[in-house]
């Protein structure tokens, strides 16, 4: 199937979980297969756990762009970056002197989080017929050969 064809069956709110798919997977795996020495913040679970919840999110959202029904999915996409939001919360509230600008994380989180929000209330939009060009919108007098146009006889 053609990209084209795809993006046309899935739709914008489709093309869209298929874009938080692959973030989600992509941003778990990173958190996976963080190096032991690198992983020095306490993330409530470990880094492990949360890598996995971010694919399993991600896995969802990838199924969910397939389906008529995504209510499910889009409160998955919105739920695992507030959830991420809480988690960088908890970092800066208790470690303030170790990572200041903690709260920076929390704010990009949350407003992602919200836009989900916001686009999953969103309608499928309807394919539009193409729009006119304006010289189909414009009468044009038709001159005829004898240089007298239609409007003038009629005077």
């Amino acid at each position: 199937m053609k990209i084209k064809g795809l993006m046309h069956r899935i739709g914008h709110r489709g093309s869209f979980l298929l874009f938080l798919a692959l973030l989600d997977v992509l941003y778990g795996y990173s958190l996976w297969v963080t190096p032991p020495f690198q992983q020095i913040y306490n993330l409530s679970l470990s880094w492990t756990a949360w890598g996995a919840i971010w694919v399993s999110a991600g896995v969802i959202l990838l199924i969910g762009a397939f389906v008529r029904d995504d209510r499910v999915p889009f409160a998955v996409a919105s739920s695992i970056k507030a959830a991420w939001a809480a988690v960088w919360f908890k970092i800066w509230v208790l470690t303030p002197h170790v990572l200041p600008r903690a709260w920076v994380s929390v704010v990009i989180w949350l407003s992602f989080s919200a836009l989900v929000g916001v686009i999953s209330t969103w309608p499928e939009g309807h394919r539009h017929p193409r729009v006119r060009t304006i010289q189909h919108c414009v009468e044009v007098p038709v001159v005829e050969s004898d240089g007298i146009s239609d409007d003038e006889e009629a005077v």
